[in-house]
């Protein structure tokens, strides 16, 4: 194996993949990496924004239609 300080970032980094993905497997690899997404946009505002519509009646009915 090369020498890690001889290495380039991107180098060290799919190395790093590689050494990931064998030991955890393909799963465990995918949620290890899925732990470190940090998503996109502005999820306060984008709430707010779905949201605006609701009331608690409507809310109430929308319960009450999916129990039936």
């Amino acid at each position: 194996m090369n020498l890690i300080h001889n290495q380039t970032d991107s180098q060290i980094k799919l190395l790093g993949f590689e050494v990931l993905k064998r030991e955890l497997g393909v799963v465990g690899f995918i949620r290890f990496m899925q732990q470190f997404d940090l998503g996109s946009g502005d999820y306060v505002n984008d709430r707010q924004e779905w949201q605006q519509g609701y009331t608690v009646d409507s809310l109430a009915e929308a319960i009450k239609t999916h129990h039936k």
